[in-house]
């Protein structure tokens, strides 16, 4: 499995124990279900990206347009 699907996992299985909603909304899977896991997964994932690019400044590449 790659990393980034490990990654998914480890938020997917972190957001159902932090939130009874979240789980619940994952046993369901609705449309309306899965458009609101879909919306906090990528919500935390880009927490955890602002805060890894805050942690490590001289690893960012800085793309030129």
């Amino acid at each position: 499995m790659s990393r980034m699907a490990d990654l998914h996992i480890d938020i997917v299985t972190e957001l159902s124990k932090q939130s009874k909603e979240f789980n619940e909304a994952i046993e369901c899977g609705c449309n309306e279900c899965e458009l609101y896991t879909r919306a906090e997964i990528d919500k935390q994932f880009e927490s955890m990206s602002a805060a890894w690019v805050k942690a490590n400044p001289l690893r960012v590449v800085k793309v030129s347009s």
